[in-house]
């Protein structure tokens, strides 16, 4: 979270609080206006990263989830682990990927689709000057006082869910897509480990697998995805995928 709010001048301020009963009860939900990050088992799923955003009708985003796989991450070096959660978080702020080759050089950002890691654990110039476009900077943005950031987070959340028409079944429909996501990667995956036939996987970008995704990009690294939800909302799916 630090490093991604170490850029001069400031970009991203961010506000973290752990929240017990999603850890409790093994939860990681999206909730309009954070993002959450998780870590878990998993499985072996091929998804060592997962990465959500549902965007609202305007295209702004409404709320964001980044799971971490510690199938894959509880064994992994120190660089592999902070490398992963930098790109998941990136995406949350909403960042593409700044290459999607992973055997060229390497960019020196945890954008980068990469195997070395070890050289792509922090966010980059590159990766600022994107956030710099989508937000401005922190000094040219209302801030509250400290003794006031529950009440201008409050506040805040109130005026864009009041600008935001929310469906009633948005959150069905998000639960249901991700699940629908998730079942069709890992379908695929296994079906590759020759352990079971594919579903037919996800379509590509001009047409839509029968649950409605879209497949934006993939290759052995990673994909990602998008489906639309209801009543002009709709998800981005950023999958990372375990090294060979």
């Amino acid at each position: 979270v630090a490093n991604w709010m170490d850029s001069t001048p400031a970009i991203v301020r961010l506000e973290t609080e752990v929240v017990q009963d999603y850890l409790t009860d093994n939860k990681c939900n999206a909730e309009e206006g954070l993002m959450m990050v998780c870590n878990g088992n998993h499985g072996d799923n091929n998804m060592l990263g997962f990465n959500d955003l549902v965007f609202d009708q305007r295209g702004v985003i409404y709320s964001s989830v980044a799971t971490m796989n510690e199938y894959y991450l509880s064994n992994a070096g120190w660089e592999e682990r902070l490398y992963t959660m930098c790109h998941e978080m990136g995406h949350g702020l909403g960042l593409p990927h700044t290459d999607e080759n992973p055997y060229n050089a390497d960019t020196f950002n945890c954008m980068d689709y990469t195997d070395n890691p070890e050289n792509n654990i922090l966010p980059g110039d590159v990766n600022f000057s994107k956030l710099r476009d989508i937000y401005g900077e922190v000094s040219r943005r209302r801030l509250g006082r400290t003794s006031n950031l529950d009440r201008d987070r409050d506040r805040d959340r109130e005026r864009a869910s009041s600008r935001r028409n929310v469906p009633d079944g948005l959150h069905q429909s998000y639960k249901m897509a991700i699940a629908d996501l998730k079942n069709e990667i890992n379908d695929e995956y296994k079906a590759s480990k020759g352990g079971g036939s594919a579903s037919g996987g996800v379509a590509s970008s001009d047409a839509a697998s029968s649950s409605g995704w879209r497949k934006l990009h993939k290759n052995e690294r990673g994909g990602t995805y998008v489906r639309d939800l209801v009543d002009g909302f709709r998800v981005q799916v950023s999958v990372l995928h375990p090294r060979k």
